[in-house]
């Protein structure tokens, strides 16, 4: 049951790396002329309710019978952001370890992210975004909005290309999208990339506070609308006075029987 758990484990990292930093959002037009550069800590945390599952229901199972004797909800990783944002550029790395017990027993458990590209006139338009999670595994897109092809790399090979319709973003840059920026007051529409393909997000905004620490921030939550059941459940929350991210969620119960929960651990000083 223990070697399922971890092989479920290891699963779920893989499809969730992809779409934790969760959905994105509109880009003002107009950014202020300072530049902005962010150092953002995050905890990741897990739960599993197999009754849930409808891909891999006996690992879901046996992952859900470990994580309650660890109490249900176990945190799984820590991630580091750092994002610099412009007037017309932004530049974002990310890398993400798993915790002590699970680096211990699952190999290559750790992932790199990196996006660049432009900023203003919209969400942010993603030009390259590298994805690696482990050492020689690389998927990178790169994305010519003049001649709008998209064209899709995995270890350094070419594996696709693809028409370009919209301003594309990617999901490493979601959460920071309303940074600095007003704030939606309806449903917005977005696209971004994992990597492999490219998705479209309908998401609706709703006031609320959130407790980051020990302080309760006024945030604005925005749920991804689901019109399949299918659909991985998406929710951001972001900071109401300035956009800043305060923690993601992805529900992938639908398949897998799982929630992932991506945590602020404390507001940078400065920002």
């Amino acid at each position: 049951m223990f070697n399922t758990t971890l092989h479920y484990t290891e699963n779920i990292m893989s499809v969730s790396s992809r779409w934790i930093a969760l959905p994105i959002a509109l880009f003002a037009t107009q950014l202020h002329a300072q530049t902005h550069v962010i150092t953002a800590n995050w905890d990741v945390d897990i739960t599993v309710d197999a009754r849930k599952a409808k891909n891999h229901s006996a690992a879901a199972q046996a992952a859900e019978s470990s994580l309650k004797l660890l109490g249900g909800s176990v945190r799984i990783a820590s991630m580091t952001d750092q994002f610099t944002l412009s007037a017309n550029s932004y530049a974002l790395t990310s890398k993400a370890e798993a915790n002590a017990v699970l680096a211990s027993l699952l190999p290559n458990s750790t992932a790199s992210r990196s996006s660049r590209g432009k900023a203003g006139g919209g969400y942010l338009m993603t030009q390259t975004f590298t994805e690696e999670r482990t050492k020689g595994n690389e998927r990178k897109v790169q994305i010519d909005y003049t001649t709008k092809v998209a064209n899709y790399y995995k270890t350094g090979k070419l594996t696709k290309r693809e028409s370009v319709k919209y301003r594309t973003a990617d999901i490493a840059t979601m959460p920071y999208l309303f940074y600095k920026q007003p704030l939606p007051t309806a449903a917005t529409t977005v696209a971004a990339t994992d990597g492999i393909s490219t998705r479209i997000f309908v998401l609706d905004p709703v006031a609320e506070n959130i407790k980051v620490g020990n302080a309760s921030v006024p945030a604005l939550r925005l749920t991804r609308r689901q019109y399949s059941q299918d659909d991985a459940g998406l929710v951001l929350w972001i900071r109401k006075s300035d956009g800043f991210p305060l923690r993601a969620r992805i529900d992938l119960n639908a398949k897998y029987g799982v929630i992932l929960e991506q945590k602020l651990k404390a507001l940078p000083s400065s920002n």
